[in-house]
């Protein structure tokens, strides 16, 4: 008789326990959108669930996430970035509250994924020459033979590709370096150089 009025305890504080922290015992999902994730790594948590997220994409893009557990009405939560994604920031937005008669929807992860710089040198070029370098919309040009950057920076794993416009002096030019060695590759820790050489 002792035995079974021990047990039934027992179970009455583990349902309890359960109610409290939001445990899979719940009807009501904890979700929400993420935006900016680029890169992989990402870990969410509340309370003592973690979850992690891997991108959808490498480009920018809009993904939703929901925890495992489910919580009662009533439970409360607190959504935090326990692990950011690999070279990236990441912040939360309606990230606490309590779960009222509906699932939980409305929790915001903005990540930014950190950008470095694109430049390089030109060499050859005679004077009063100068060449336009290319990397998508972005351009530069180069009058002289002096250290280059192109204004903005690229995303870390993003794409680049450099590209050379005619020079206004009928000089050729080649542009080198980057993964492909041709002025092309993904941004790398700390910016990318290459090497634009004119005859």
């Amino acid at each position: 008789m002792k035995s079974l009025f021990l047990r039934s305890c027992a179970a009455l504080l583990c349902a309890c326990g359960l109610a409290a922290c939001g445990g899979s015992s719940g009807s009501l999902l904890l979700s929400g959108t993420i935006t900016g994730l680029t890169q992989p790594n990402l870990v969410l948590s509340n309370g003592g669930e973690s979850l992690a997220v891997a991108p959808v994409s490498l480009t920018s893009t809009q993904q939703v996430f929901s925890f495992v557990n489910l919580l009662n009405q009533g439970d409360s939560y607190n959504v935090t970035v326990t692990t950011p994604p690999l070279e990236s920031n990441c912040t939360v937005t309606n990230g606490v509250g309590n779960a009222s008669t509906g699932n939980v929807t409305t929790v915001l992860v903005n990540c930014v994924t950190h950008a470095y710089t694109l430049g390089g040198t030109v060499s050859g070029l005679t004077s009063g020459n100068s060449v336009t370098l290319k990397n998508g919309n972005d351009s530069v040009t180069v009058g002289s033979n002096i250290p280059f950057a192109f204004q903005a920076q690229v995303a870390f794993g993003a794409p680049y590709t450099v590209v050379q416009q005619p020079t206004n002096g009928g000089q050729t030019c080649s542009v080198t370096g980057g993964d492909t060695g041709a002025g092309a590759g993904l941004m790398v820790h700390g910016g990318v150089n290459v090497q634009v050489t004119c005859q």
